[in-house]
């Protein structure tokens, strides 16, 4: 009896099992690479979304109104020149038009930068109206 012949179609056969191993590891990485990819810029839009959507919100645009125009700012800063990335803060308005906001926004300025945290409240069909300011370098 010949070995080489008996011993061919097992080694053939642990050969094609390691390949399908291989292969199908190779789509779990595939699958695995995706999903982290796909998690991370749900995130990345997911933050981009708030932060678009406070930048754009009403009390923001009087808050940085009140910074630009704020004679201590200017003093501590300079001309502001611009406001960081990133604010944070909330927002939150009811029925009938009453609402608070909350924001820490970097200010840079022509000869610094500084934090400022600054609450803003509006009555009901009024205007956002500043009730809270400081800042810090």
């Amino acid at each position: 009896m010949n070995t080489e012949n008996f011993n061919k179609p097992l080694a053939d056969h642990y050969n094609n099992l390691h390949e399908q191993r291989k292969s199908k590891r190779k789509k779990v990485a595939i699958i695995v690479t995706a999903a982290i990819l796909a998690f991370v810029l749900f995130i990345c839009a997911l933050v981009f979304g708030i932060m678009a959507i406070l930048r754009n919100h009403p009390a923001y645009h009087m808050a940085t109104s009140y910074i630009k125009s704020h004679p201590e700012i200017i003093e501590a800063i300079g001309e502001v020149e611009g406001f960081g990335f990133f604010p944070t803060g909330s927002v939150s308005t009811v029925a009938g038009g009453r609402g608070d906001a909350e924001f820490t926004i970097r200010v840079d300025g022509s000869e610094g930068t500084v934090r400022v945290h600054i609450q803003l409240v509006r009555e009901p069909l009024g205007e956002w109206e500043v009730v809270r300011f400081r800042y810090r370098q």
